[in-house]
């Protein structure tokens, strides 16, 4: 007789803090011991930090990381004794519905995306790079435009990319690691240039902080003094150098950032060094891209060696652990809800230039690119079997919770594809915020999110009998 193996996965939501607990009976047997696992991930708003600001003090409220814990109730030690004696002596796992040959295939498909997607993120970054040297050496508002269209570009393949993370795979390893280094945030303007009501503030603005301005020292003060806002490179550092603020003069107008500010004809003082930072800045985003493309390429001796050369099902927890932080944490809560509990623009993902949409978007399709087993690349190439994603491995070996996982998936586009036409209809995202129709959308995103997550950890414990943790 087997032992009971209950699997809780629940979900305190920051807004309603209605918690959605699915229970699960697995087969594994212990003929000493009933193992009772709680797995539970809260969200909580009472931490709170203080963050100055602008001359002020401004309150941010920051969801608590998720927390998982695993609880052994040796209480019930004797119940497990008394089923000893007609139990088996040896632990009966569940039987996997899928053959080694196709998991292997299943992991090096994610493989290809991952190369495929980073490769595209490396080559429009040198596009950005290009056009910021354009415009420093041709100093007019056509260029610096240009500049700006160029890196919204960039950040198309970049935001699908966010779903290869959370594992300790090569973007955030805890040693050498670049992610902290291309996309921190949130970003406190004044810690690199002049913001309304200081115009000299910054590390553009202080010899003291920054003598010389080169790539040494910036990612030397990146997050400096430990504080998580002081950003001073990366994709956001550069879309604050291209936008400026977002004061929102105007609502639906992201940031108006002159071009003048980066010549001697403009008012804010330092241009030079203003030069120099958008510079070196937008140089390291192509370097650090250039590590991830080199980790998973087919060279070897590298990190796709190592990862597909590990036991398929490690690799596979590691794919959903990725997907499944994405789509529990990171997205609906750090990206969506914080923003929706404070109604500040400030706990946008790219506030300066209104793209926070994209962000988004990007990141759910990022995640659909895994479940499908597809990415489709900047020049329209389509990468990947859509034989051998997520979708088709739970298709087999967890058939009705495949299909509740592709529901929410479509309840999640549906959401936001309303969110993007609210955009154009005038409305980007740090209007929605305070919109009460749109943010009613916006939870319901993330509640697709979330109920994507949970199924997806039930589903690689039913399926796969593999342990997902989603914790940030």
């Amino acid at each position: 007789m087997g032992a009971f193996f209950f699997f809780i996965a629940s979900f305190n939501q920051l807004i309603n803090k209605k918690i959605d607990i699915f229970i699960k009976n697995s087969q594994k047997l212990d003929s000493a011991l009933i193992e009772i696992v709680f797995q539970f991930q809260l969200y909580k708003k009472d931490h709170l930090y203080l963050n100055k600001q602008k001359g002020k003090w401004i309150m941010k409220i920051k969801a608590l990381r998720l927390k998982k814990s695993l609880l052994f109730l040796s209480s019930l030690l004797p119940l497990a004794l008394s089923f000893s004696s007609c139990g088996s002596s040896e632990n009966q796992g569940t039987e996997l519905n899928i053959s080694q040959t196709q998991l292997e295939a299943v992991v090096q498909n994610y493989a290809d995306l991952v190369l495929a997607n980073y490769q595209d993120s490396y080559d429009e970054a040198l596009n950005l790079e290009e056009s910021v040297n354009l415009l420093l050496e041709f100093q007019n508002e056509e260029n610096f435009n240009q500049t700006k269209t160029a890196w919204l570009a960039a950040r198309e393949p970049y935001g699908q990319s966010e779903v290869y993370r959370f594992y300790n795979g090569p973007i955030d390893d805890p040693d050498t690691g670049p992610e902290s280094l291309l996309n921190a945030w949130p970003l406190d303007e004044a810690y690199i240039d002049y913001v309304e009501g200081d115009a000299n503030a910054g590390i553009i603005n202080s010899l003291e902080t920054a003598p010389i301005i080169d790539a040494a020292t910036l990612i030397s003060l990146n997050e400096g003094q430990g504080v998580e806002s002081n950003v001073s490179v990366g994709y956001h550092a550069v879309e604050f150098l291209l936008w400026g603020q977002d004061l929102n003069t105007s609502p639906g107008e992201a940031g108006q950032r002159s071009y003048l500010d980066y010549f001697s004809e403009g008012a804010a003082p330092n241009p030079d060094r203003r030069k120099a930072y958008l510079n070196v800045a937008t140089d390291l985003i192509p370097s650090q891209l250039e590590m991830l493309v080199h980790a998973w390429d087919e060279e070897g001796n590298n990190y796709r060696e190592e990862f597909l050369a590990q036991d398929s099902l490690s690799a596979i927890q590691n794919i959903l652990i990725g997907m499944g932080t994405l789509a529990v944490g990171e997205l609906p809560s750090e990206r969506i809800e914080v923003a929706l509990l404070t109604g500040s623009q400030e706990d946008e993902h790219s506030c300066f230039s209104d793209n926070t949409h994209r962000d988004i978007t990007l990141n759910l399709q990022g995640i659909l690119n895994v479940w499908q087993g597809t990415y489709t690349r900047i020049d329209g190439s389509i990468v990947g079997d859509g034989n051998l994603g997520m979708k088709s491995l739970f298709d087999q070996v967890a058939p009705e919770k495949s299909q509740a996982m592709q529901d929410q998936l479509e309840a999640a586009l549906l959401a936001v594809d309303q969110m993007n036409l609210a955009v154009e209809e005038g409305r980007p995202f740090d209007q929605q915020i305070i919109n009460e129709s749109d943010r009613a959308n916006l939870q319901n995103l993330i509640t697709a999110l979330q109920n994507f997550g949970g199924e997806l950890v039930l589903a690689a414990s039913e399926g796969l009998d593999l342990n997902i943790t989603t914790d940030l």
